[in-house]
């Protein structure tokens, strides 16, 4: 099934759901003052899946896979390797009556660098790629009678965006967008009056996003007034947008959601 087809069932489910609300409210099947409830939070945690794959092995492919030798600040390292920063994301929530609503999710939901390495040169050259996905999600809510128990699922908007981080590197940071679905789940296993302390886990899928080439030079004098340049290029690729997130969420509560 196409992206665009996956949207426009996911946003009909959304604007029916809104609607249903809408007309159970004006027949007096729900209380709007003693039904609606607020909520917003704040997560964090670490990510699975993403572009790491992807981009590891375009880094082999490339000839950026080699071990760099030992310096004064530490001993032989083997490449491509990756390092995972920080992730976060922030969700607003009305819930409509006591079991349904919807949602307004942002966050950044991958975060890394992908270090390469190519041994040409007196020095080799050295390739730090810092890919990072945000998005922003419109979600239908649903959760259980005892309130606990959440899950959401709407379409997505991404933004990948890559950048050169390499020490003297100059490159200038490509985006890529793309449409994809949210879907989540949360378990409020400490739940009072004003807040809440949540377990979360999210996963969004998109199609891959194309990026590179990425070209990394060094330059050295060859003894004469001439110099010699050396060149590494990460070549273009595609790359997964896909990923899984897991953490805690912490938020604020308003209403009594009936």
């Amino acid at each position: 099934m196409k992206t665009n087809t996956i949207i426009s069932i996911l946003l009909i489910t959304l604007l029916a759901q809104q609607l249903k609300a809408q007309q159970d409210s004006d027949s007096g099947k729900v209380k709007r003052n003693k039904s609606r409830e607020f909520q917003l939070s704040a997560f964090g945690g670490f990510s699975l899946l993403g572009p790491k794959e992807d981009m590891e092995s375009n880094m082999t492919a490339s000839d950026l896979g080699q071990t760099s030798p030992a310096g004064w600040f530490g001993g032989s390292q083997a490449h491509p390797f990756t390092e995972k920063n920080a992730i976060a994301d922030l969700e607003a929530t009305c819930f409509l009556s006591g079991k349904t609503g919807v949602s307004l999710n942002a966050g950044l939901y991958d975060n890394i660098v992908v270090y390469g390495y190519q041994g040409i040169g007196p020095l080799g050259n050295y390739m730090f790629l810092k890919s990072q996905i945000r998005s922003i999600s419109l979600n239908y809510v649903f959760r259980t009678s005892d309130k606990r128990n959440i899950f959401f699922i709407g379409p997505s908007y991404l933004v990948h965006s890559v950048s050169d981080v390499s020490a003297g590197a100059n490159s200038a940071v490509t985006h890529g967008r793309k449409l994809g679905v949210y879907v989540g789940y949360s378990l409020q296993f400490i739940r009072k009056k004003h807040w809440f302390l949540a377990f979360k886990t999210n996963y969004r899928w998109a199609p891959k996003s194309e990026m590179g080439p990425v070209v990394a030079q060094s330059t050295f004098p060859d003894g004469s007034s001439e110099t010699l340049t050396y060149t590494s290029t990460f070549s273009r690729t595609k790359v997964s947008l896909s990923g899984l997130n897991i953490g805690l969420s912490i938020g604020l509560t308003y209403g009594n959601g009936g």
